[in-house]
């Protein structure tokens, strides 16, 4: 028979888990809709957002990438405490966050100013199409 204390330490276990895989499932849908949204509007506005989908799925998901290369390097580093990367994914996973945050506020004022022309108007033809 299993012990109290393992069968906490399994919820846990399987908890942190589930919330991950929908975190990441959740992060792929944004950036999916975002990227639905540019194309069928193409507007500054849009572009801004995708920019900003971007950023976000980055910065939360920057210790899932840190985590990963650690192990598929086998480097002998214990996962999100290494004193040498630590500093360095804290620092990248917070600008991240502040590109997010600009992002957005400039689409928000794009699109509250109604300058948000669709991208080929805005700048003329493009060769590139």
């Amino acid at each position: 028979m299993q012990s109290n204390s393992s069968y906490i330490v399994n919820v846990r276990d399987f908890l942190d888990f589930l919330t991950t895989s929908l975190l990441i499932i959740l992060n792929v849908v944004l950036l999916v809709v975002a990227t639905r949204l540019y194309v069928t509007q193409h507007t500054r506005a849009a572009a801004l957002l995708l920019l900003a989908c971007i950023a976000y799925t980055l910065a939360r998901l920057g210790w899932f990438g840190y985590d990963l290369a650690i192990d598929v390097a086998s480097l002998p580093l214990p996962k999100s405490k290494s004193h040498t990367l630590g500093p360095w994914s804290f620092y990248a996973i917070r600008f991240f966050h502040v590109a997010f945050i600009l992002l957005l506020i400039l689409a928000f004022r794009i699109m509250r100013s109604g300058a948000s022309k669709p991208i080929d108007e805005a700048n003329g033809p493009t060769a590139f199409r």
